[in-house]
């Protein structure tokens, strides 16, 4: 684990400062319950999405100052931009509706601009610097694996045509490579810091996940899907626990 989360441990004071490292734990609570009260997944995802959204801004603005307003707008806008282009187009993720509650703009839900603006940045952590804007969309698409079938199963959305994976066609997974291709490449482009910096909270988000996730997955009965999502984002773990690990030692030595 990162030294962060060692130390949060001893001084459980550190957690609140700075204030968004105790948003991202309340982001994490918040998605235990959603296994245990069904009845409240809605409420408990918008609460989430936002929770996390806020965590993120609230390291990018300690990280690089007040310009990245900019870049939350800049995200936000790509956020609506690809989702409406999706579902009146059907590009690029393949035809589909949106059936989720909440508040919209524009019919795309707002949880989901707001994810694509965390989840990136988020990605963008968890990769090395070499080909960081290659690898980054893959680790989007990682994350999806278990995402979408949770949405579409929770009926957030449902795709036309359905699809081979727990109704998610091919094309929806090659259209979050691409969009996750170009949201990188655009919030690199307005941070150039983004091209190296990582954050080991923000990789401590991406653990989160793959473990809420593969938990809640299996509570929800889509245990394949569970698996393959454990699987890929290991992947992308699977490095930063090697890289944890020699920073611990090199403490301790």
């Amino acid at each position: 684990m990162t030294p962060f989360f060692f130390e949060s441990l001893r001084s459980p004071t550190l957690l609140l400062r700075p204030w968004w490292r105790g948003v991202l734990v309340l982001w994490a609570v918040s998605m235990v319950p959603a296994p245990l009260i069904p009845e409240q997944f809605p409420l408990l995802a918008y609460l989430s999405t936002s929770l996390l959204a806020l965590g993120v801004l609230g390291y990018a603005l300690e990280r690089y100052g007040l310009r990245v307003l900019g870049l939350f707008a800049a995200a936000l806008t790509f956020g609506v931009t690809i989702e409406w282009v999706g579902f009146t187009t059907g590009l690029p993720f393949g035809a589909f509706q949106y059936t989720a509650p909440g508040p919209s703009l524009f019919g795309v839900p707002l949880l989901v601009p707001l994810g694509w603006w965390a989840l990136t940045m988020v990605a963008l952590s968890v990769v090395g610097a070499a080909h960081r804007l290659w690898l980054a969309p893959l680790a989007l698409v990682a994350w999806d694996l278990g995402l979408d079938p949770l949405m579409v199963a929770k009926g957030f959305w449902v795709f036309e045509a359905g699809g081979w994976y727990y109704g998610v066609p091919l094309s929806n997974f090659l259209g979050w490579y691409l969009s996750g291709w170009l949201l990188s490449a655009l919030l690199m482009r307005l941070e150039p810091r983004l091209k190296r910096d990582a954050a080991p909270e923000l990789q401590l988000v991406y653990l989160a996940q793959a473990f809420f996730m593969t938990l809640g997955l299996v509570f929800f009965g889509l245990v394949g899907a569970a698996v393959v999502t454990l699987l890929a984002m290991g992947l992308f773990l699977l490095p930063l626990l090697g890289q944890w690990r020699a920073k611990r030692l090199g403490r301790a030595s």
